[in-house]
């Protein structure tokens, strides 16, 4: 599993406020993380908003196949996908994000900027493949994550405990999980390493419901 596997508190009178004296919360880091591995491989859906790499990204995706996704990269670059069934998809982006995309094809530019425009499908499956990213959950990965407990915390109106793994590059990688329900990851942070950043999860379970634009631009044949 390539998530990162965190820690919790024990019901200390100082943590009591945030987490209460909650029997998943008291478990071991191992216990914890083998029931977040089982919950998160149930979802059908998820929303994860966060920043990344200094790209500031909010992605919806249901296990039908459909997505939406808004990408913001720093310097003012903008764009939009959407994912209908995992059958086609569509990109809007600004002139700046497109500059970036294009190596500054002015022409190109000028045709596609703040239109939508069929995309290739293939190209969203980083960002935009619910399977893939439970996958990462899977039991039988093979990958040995060491990870310790760390503090209780609400997010979003919900109890978490953390999980903590410290990677040998001097990363950490610290996920939040819920305390009641579903054991779901609520937040995610990287410090250090390749990947810096933060992401909240929510919406689990919540049909994403993607639809085409109506306005979809039809590129000139060549």
């Amino acid at each position: 599993m390539t998530a990162p596997w965190v820690a919790g508190a024990t019901c200390a009178v100082a943590t009591l406020a945030l987490a209460g004296c909650s029997s998943f919360a008291d478990k071991s880091a191992d216990e914890i993380e083998a029931a977040v591995r089982k919950d998160m491989q149930d979802a059908t859906a998820l929303t994860m908003e966060g920043t990344l790499n200094g790209i500031d990204v909010r992605a919806s995706m249901d296990d039908e196949g459909d997505c939406l996704v808004t990408m913001r990269p720093e310097g003012g670059g903008a764009a939009d996908f959407i994912v209908v069934k995992g059958d086609k998809a569509f990109l809007k982006a600004n002139e700046s994000y497109l500059r970036q995309a294009t190596s500054d094809n002015d022409e190109m530019v000028d045709l596609l900027a703040n239109r939508w425009v069929e995309h290739d499908v293939a190209k969203t499956k980083s960002f935009c493949d619910l399977d893939g990213f439970l996958d990462e959950f899977a039991e039988d990965d093979g990958e040995q994550v060491d990870a310790e407990k760390g503090d209780p915390a609400e997010i979003d109106g919900h109890e978490t405990i953390a999980l903590v793994d410290k990677k040998d590059h001097g990363g950490t990688t610290t996920v939040w999980v819920a305390v009641d329900g579903k054991h779901y990851i609520l937040k995610v942070a990287n410090k250090g390493g390749d990947e810096p950043g933060s992401m909240l999860l929510s919406d689990y379970d919540e049909d994403v419901a993607a639809e085409e634009p109506d306005d979809v631009f039809e590129l000139p044949k060549p």
